[in-house]
């Protein structure tokens, strides 16, 4: 499995970059419940990957204190977060692994019936050693 690595020192760009891929699977993974192909559409195109990471940008932003009392510290703060970087990172961690990883996730869903359920969960480790 394809795995994320981030070298990031800020711990709010850092929450900020997980917490965007993560909805954005859950994202495509709720369309591809119901429609399969258009998931895969969409994950294969790269306007429509920007399209909806966008948009999982602004669902960060607009309930950022709900996602950092789930999933942050009180180190995170929504003004250290840079959202046109923020969008270059996550962008660089879908080609990174992401997308492979949803595309197995997918491949595995149609198989399901015939091999029993798959499920390969995002990992995301962030190697920054303070250089």
């Amino acid at each position: 499995m394809n795995d994320v690595v981030l070298y990031e020192k800020n711990e709010s760009m850092s929450f900020a970059i997980c917490t965007v891929l993560s909805l954005y699977c859950d994202f495509i993974y709720e369309i591809a419940y119901g429609f399969h192909n258009e998931a895969v559409m969409i994950i294969e195109n790269e306007k429509c990957v920007g399209q909806a990471l966008k948009i999982q940008i602004n669902n960060l932003f607009d309930d950022f204190d709900y996602y950092k009392k789930v999933n942050g510290t009180e180190k995170v703060k929504r003004e250290d977060i840079d959202e046109k970087e923020l969008f270059n990172k996550v962008m660089a961690a879908h080609n990174q692994g992401v997308k492979a990883l949803i595309i197995k996730n997918l491949e595995a869903n149609l198989r399901e019936k015939e091999e029993g359920s798959e499920y390969w969960k995002l990992k995301i480790f962030n190697r920054f050693n303070g250089i």
